[in-house]
């Protein structure tokens, strides 16, 4: 990749973990929405409590085709490739950040899925082991341009019929950089972002961003917990000489 190309996505990467914090402060709001039913739906189908760690990488094990890890720094950095799947979202164009302000777009969007009974439909439509395994904030690097990117939020799709409003999207095969947050949020989330872009990035030997897409994974709606945990799902694409 140019290093300038890749100086200018490190900054916007920079401020966009601005945007996720306010994402993980919005989706507690959010499911403080939602009905007492959807919510044990959501606990139900995801296996947010009590997720025995030997089914879980069976289940894993099963949609994923390699799993790697790379040490940087003394720091284990998961790479996982995945065959092409599908999500369904409702997404946006948004405003990309223009400094460590959260876009409010974003916040508006969470707010928005949450009031109107959105999120309850989306949950609804994922499958009972899904790899990806929580609510999921969806950045299309893909489509970025100098001033906005579409941002969805969705889950994993089970295949059923769902709403004109929602929209099938088909993520091809990639290979992933996978990061776990674990803390105090937002706070864990944001100094988990920092690492991927001052020590991942510029260290790692093999991968590169991929411009591609990006995945923010909630597994639990307790977002005071000290010690809750989530994912963040990047795109990579090996380096070339």
């Amino acid at each position: 990749m140019d290093k300038n190309k890749q100086s200018i996505i490190f900054r916007s990467m920079h401020t966009e973990s601005a945007r996720y914090s306010c994402s993980v402060r919005r989706l507690a709001e959010v499911l403080k929405r939602i009905s007492r039913l959807q919510v044990l739906t959501i606990l139900q189908r995801t296996n947010f409590l009590n997720l025995q760690a030997k089914r879980t990488m069976k289940n894993r094990s099963e949609c994923v085709l390699m799993h790697t890890v790379q040490v940087i720094n003394g720091r284990h950095f998961l790479i996982e490739k995945r065959d092409a799947f599908q999500v369904v979202c409702k997404r946006k164009r948004v405003d990309k950040p223009q400094s460590a302000n959260a876009t409010p777009d974003i916040t508006a969007m969470w707010q928005e899925y949450g009031a109107d009974g959105t999120m309850g439909r989306l949950i609804a439509c994922m499958p009972e082991n899904p790899v990806m395994k929580g609510l999921l904030g969806i950045c299309f690097s893909s489509e970025f341009n100098a001033k906005q990117f579409p941002y969805g939020i969705g889950v994993e799709y089970d295949g059923r019929k769902v709403d004109d409003d929602l929209e099938i999207v088909t993520i091809p095969a990639n290979t992933y950089a996978v990061f776990t947050s674990k803390g105090k949020m937002p706070d864990a989330f944001i100094e988990t972002y920092h690492k991927i872009v001052t020590e991942f990035f510029p260290q790692s030997a093999q991968y590169e961003y991929a411009e591609n897409v990006e995945f923010e994974v909630y597994s639990s709606q307790d977002v005071s917990d000290p010690n809750y945990q989530c994912e963040i799902w990047i795109a990579v694409n090996e380096k070339t000489e």
